[in-house]
């Protein structure tokens, strides 16, 4: 592609941004809406009409704040029982603590900080025997501790999030949470802009509970699934796989700086919605948000990276499971009941698992870490009781229906929450009937 072909797609793509931005102004169309609105079925379809035309969606106030402390000190719990005492002897005290770089070989992603232990080796990375394939695994109880634990605590919040994904049959995606204190530049670079696709089949929402976020915001470009941005960006991306293949796509420089001055993000204490093949980065915010209460990249400063900077993000996206059997459904609840989930970085031959996997990344490290003893005890105990199905289901019959429903198997509908219930529409054989007016007999003539 030469160069004059490159400028005109790029102003292709500035233009329609700029339609698709005014359009949705003057249409009042707010991706800003505050979870005490959304207290209807009609508000819900009203939210899930903006998620699904211009793929991003902001819920403010989602959890009270209150509840940041609680999540930072099931953070703190949860990053010692994996990198503490007898593990790593990487114990802290304050969610402030946690290390972006604790020591090669230990901790994960340390560009995401995400909370991933950095993979053993192959051959010596734990598999457990899932229905009839085994299954690669992580000791990591952040998905089940801090992540659906948030959840369950805050029940109106859950609602939501299920009435703008799925509720019927629905599995809180297999996820980490994102804990970064920035202390140098260079130690914790941002998340560059990219794309995920995922497989249609799982109809894979992403969103993330903003907790804590100081000047370093994760932004979102609204209208990024339109068809005519879409084929722009395949063009400028050189990329015919860019929406039908999974996976991480970074997107081009000067795709990106196109892009950044149509990006938004939330404040703290706020869901983020946004579906697959949006483009997102890290950027600088602006100080103080837009008239919808959004955030903004600087525009002077949207690159400068500032020390110090707490970042808190729990990934609680949903999919519908998919090509499980229910057994295979109550040895992976089991499994992150007992503080484990499937592996990021290692896929194996279970391909219904993988379908399943939403947390896939590559490590940024060299070299593999060293598994302590304690972490092999743990591990060589946890997969004689997956493995066991009669454990399994005695102990998936102790779970509260509702957990059990976010594993992916569902609860009668009469059985959902209050909260639940509250949101979505009733089919029309649930509806309560209107009252039939009685005709009017005829009057005889006299």
């Amino acid at each position: 592609m030469n160069n004059n072909n490159r400028s005109k797609l790029l102003q292709d793509l500035k233009d329609r941004l700029t339609v698709i931005n005014n359009d949705r102004i003057a249409k009042n169309h707010y991706l800003s809406i505050s979870l005490a609105s959304l207290d209807s079925p009609e508000k819900i379809d009203e939210a899930k009409s903006i998620l699904d035309k211009y793929g991003v969606l902001f819920i403010t106030d989602a959890i009270p704040p209150a509840e940041v402390d609680i999540i930072k000190e099931n953070l703190v719990e949860s990053y010692n029982t994996m990198f503490g005492k007898d593990m790593h002897d990487l114990e802290v005290n304050r969610v402030e603590q946690i290390p972006v770089i604790s020591k090669a070989g230990v901790l994960g992603n340390k560009g995401f900080a995400y909370l991933y232990k950095q993979p053993l080796a192959k051959n010596l990375t734990p598999t457990v025997k899932i229905g009839s394939f085994p299954v690669y695994i992580d000791h990591n109880p952040v998905y089940r501790k801090v992540n659906i634990e948030t959840l369950l605590r805050n029940q109106q919040t859950l609602a939501t999030i299920l009435a703008l994904t799925h509720y019927k049959h629905v599995m809180i995606s297999q996820d980490s949470a994102k804990v970064s204190s920035n202390p140098k530049s260079k130690a914790n670079p941002f998340t560059v802009p990219h794309l995920d696709s995922y497989n249609a089949e799982t109809e894979r929402y992403q969103v993330i509970l903003t907790v804590d976020e100081h000047k370093t915001k994760l932004f979102y470009a609204p209208g990024t699934i339109d068809q005519e941005v879409k084929d722009l960006l395949i063009a400028l991306q050189a990329n015919k796989g860019l929406y039908t293949d999974d996976g991480f796509k970074t997107i081009n420089h000067d795709v990106a700086e196109i892009i950044r001055p149509f990006m938004v993000a939330a404040p703290p204490l706020s869901l983020s919605f946004w579906k697959s093949g949006i483009i997102h980065a890290e950027y600088t915010s602006t100080l103080n948000p837009n008239p919808e209460g959004l955030y903004q990249p600087d525009p002077i400063n949207a690159h400068n990276q500032f020390t110090n900077q707490l970042t808190i993000r729990l990934v609680v996206g949903t999919h519908i499971p998919t090509k499980l059997t229910e057994n295979e459904q109550m040895q992976l609840a089991i499994m992150a009941e007992e503080g484990f989930i499937t592996s990021r970085y290692i896929n194996g031959p279970h391909k219904n698992i993988v379908l399943n996997k939403m947390h896939k990344g590559k490590t940024q490290y060299k070299h593999s870490r060293i598994q302590p003893q304690k972490e092999k005890d743990l591990v060589t105990a946890t997969i004689t009781k997956i493995e066991d199905i009669n454990y399994v289901k005695q102990r998936f019959a102790q779970l509260d229906p509702l957990l059990q429903h976010l594993y992916g198997i569902p609860m009668p509908e009469i059985n959902y929450p209050i909260e639940l219930n509250r949101l979505i529409s009733k089919p029309l054989h649930q509806q309560i009937p209107k009252k039939k007016i009685p005709l009017l007999k005829k009057k005889s003539p006299i």
